[in-house]
């Protein structure tokens, strides 16, 4: 995802990165952070995840919406 963001050719400064999944903060200032990997299965199971990563350089604002197709 972080990826993604840096392809994107958005301005970026990577020390200012915050990444959250749900209200489960996984990066702080570009920092990755120690997370409960029990939280994390349990966010990870569910049919929707939510992620944030905030740039932190204005108050735009965008949400894309995506999915995974499989064959059960």
């Amino acid at each position: 995802m972080l990826a993604a963001v840096g392809a994107s050719g958005v301005e970026l400064r990577p020390e200012l990165i915050e990444l959250r999944t749900g209200p489960l903060v996984l990066m702080q200032e570009g920092t990755p952070l120690s997370v409960d990997q029990q939280m994390i299965v349990q966010m990870f199971s569910s049919a929707e995840i939510e992620f944030t990563v905030d740039l932190h350089l204005g108050p735009v604002e965008t949400r894309v919406w995506t999915c995974t197709w499989q064959e059960d």
